[in-house]
């Protein structure tokens, strides 16, 4: 009931890409921003900004958003490109359907499920520039019964480290060494997974994956681009019960956990030794470790969530139904380091165990008028908590907030569709947002600056409507066109957008601080149309053209 593209295997294959950036850019609502080597944004309809946090990225029904940050690491991703089978792009909010966190849309990768008989891939691929890539996927049918895939694979890549005396701080180079970096950037990515049919009724799915490497990360502008170490570990299980040709329950569970260490910016020892004419007046830094050694930032996070919902279909499959609920539980932790914090989150903990304990959802679609009209609608509801552990007499805080998808759909002849659609969806702001705490100096100035996050922000929210059309004008052209008009409220502005908490002087050191944080900022607006043509001249040959127009107000200020 919704709009929606989708990339195929083949697609990927005939690409000759080997990232899914790349791969995704080809769409025409998709905005691609290349921040570093290993940092690339991909967000929908003109929403693109550092460390994008409005876009839904599921693997096999897991979310690969990372809690902490609320980002997702692309190049960090625990699967091999070659073993997709297809990828559904979600164009829109879509909190109803799918997790609350379907802000502006969602991205669906589906791996490719074990075939009938074994199957083994190996790729390997290497360039200039230290570029590298390998991948094997092992698939192996042991029984009727029982299948299993195993997969991995390593990355490297030079980093985008410019000639200056320690990792750049907001400087870019535009193409990347020519000769080994000895600091390149290693990804190395692993997972397997197991497919149980234990009878006709049971159909039973394990996964695991893990990744760990070093990214170049480049947080919010103001903040150094720095290296970071990171490990992300997940385990999900997904469970169904087939009751009848029509009805079954499905049970899934997933733990994720991630941990990272970064310098985050230079040590002071270090921007001491450089003389004004290297602008280290203009370098926040990093106070040292008691010992004197370069501090580290460091810490955990895990995620636990489960869930279980009702899927049936009545009067011989026009009524479509399912509704379930949804519970989790995410935490962040760090080392008490000398009486300093090590994490750049406070110790801090979520969880929708508020008023209304679990999320709740639930859609159906009906068919009607010799199934030329559907209907669909659908909503979830969503509350949560945060308690900070570090924070003396901290009172939890708690908010709640609800999307919902109504869709009229109409076929009037074979091979044309028209859709009106009215959304809402919600993202609740991340641990980052609401528990960071970090403090940066500027040496040879009486200035420093800290970021610190707001536990009392508000969940944003965004509601669209749009207006769908696909025909095929003839056997071998296919025109579609879409219009749709977004309002967003309480949007989560970035420590960038100027907003200064307050500004502390001290008399006697002559030092100021400012403080920036996170804020609820006022509402904004956007409209947007896009425009595809498809042609095949030939059973062999596909031609597609494609044009998007994007008229935001408001939302990028």
């Amino acid at each position: 009931p919704i709009p929606i593209s989708v990339i195929t295997a083949q697609d990927i294959e005939s690409s000759g890409l080997d990232n899914l950036p790349d791969i995704l850019a080809r769409l025409p609502e998709i905005d691609v921003l290349r921040v570093g080597r290993s940092q690339t944004e991909v967000s929908m309809r003109g929403k693109g900004i550092i460390f994008n946090r409005r876009t839904l990225v599921l693997i096999d029904g897991r979310p690969e958003y990372n809690d902490l940050f609320g980002v997702t690491f692309w190049n960090a991703f625990p699967i091999n490109i070659h073993d997709v089978e297809r990828i559904e792009v979600v164009r829109g909010p879509a909190s109803a359907l799918f997790l609350v966190n379907a802000f502006t849309g969602v991205i669906n990768i589906i791996t490719k499920s074990v075939t009938d008989e074994s199957h083994s891939d190996v790729r390997v691929a290497a360039g200039t520039r230290a570029n590298q890539n390998s991948e094997l996927t092992w698939r192996h049918r042991a029984s009727d019964k029982m299948a299993f895939k195993v997969w991995g694979g390593n990355a490297v890549a030079d980093s985008y480290r410019t000639d200056v005396p320690f990792e750049g701080f907001q400087r870019f180079t535009t193409t990347n060494n020519i000769v080994d970096d000895p600091e390149s950037l290693d990804m190395v990515r692993i997972g397997a997974q197991m497919l149980w049919t234990p009878d006709e009724s049971w159909d039973i799915r394990l996964s695991l994956g893990a990744s760990d490497g070093d990214l170049e990360l480049f947080q919010q502008p103001g903040l150094p681009r720095s290296r970071w170490e990171i490990t992300s570990n997940n385990i999900y299980a997904n469970a169904t019960k087939i009751l009848s040709d029509t009805k079954s329950l499905q049970f899934s569970g997933y733990l994720t956990q991630f941990e990272y260490n970064t310098p985050l910016a230079p040590s002071r020892t270090d921007i001491a030794q450089l003389s004004f004419s290297d602008g280290r007046f203009y370098f926040p830094s990093i106070e040292p470790d008691s010992s004197g050694d370069p501090f580290e930032f460091e810490g955990e996070s895990e995620t636990l969530n489960l869930s279980a919902q009702y899927v049936s279909s009545y009067y011989e499959g026009k009524l479509n139904v399912v509704f379930g609920m949804e519970w989790r539980f995410i935490e962040h932790q760090s080392d008490d380091r000398n009486g300093r914090r090590s994490g750049l989150v406070r110790d801090i903990q979520k969880n929708n165990d508020g008023d209304f304990t679990p999320s709740v959802f639930g859609n159906f679609t009906y068919k009607f008028g010799d199934d030329r009209w559907i209907l669909g609608l659908g909503g979830r509801f969503d509350s949560w908590e945060i308690d900070i552990n570090d924070v003396p007499n901290f009172e939890t805080q708690k908010d709640d907030d609800y999307g919902y998808v109504a869709s009229l759909s109409y076929f009037p002849v074979t091979g044309h569709a028209l859709r009106a659609t009215s959304r809402r969806a919600f993202r609740a702001p991340s641990l980052f947002e609401m528990g960071s705490d970090i403090s940066l100096r500027v040496p040879g100035q009486n200035h420093g600056v800290n970021l610190i996050g707001v536990e009392s922000l508000a969940t944003e929210s965004i509601e669209s409507f749009e207006i769908t059309y696909t025909g095929r004008l003839s056997e071998t052209v296919q025109i579609s066109v879409e219009y749709f008009i977004e309002t967003y409220d309480d949007l989560i502005g970035n420590p960038d957008s100027g907003i200064l908490d307050n500004i502390e002087f001290d008399d006697i050191s002559q030092q100021f601080t400012t403080t920036t944080t996170f804020s609820n900022l006022v509402g904004a607006d956007s409209q947007g149309a896009q425009l595809g043509l498809t042609w095949l001249p030939s059973q062999r040959m596909t031609i597609t053209a494609n044009m998007a127009w994007l008229d935001p107000d408001g939302l990028n200020d």
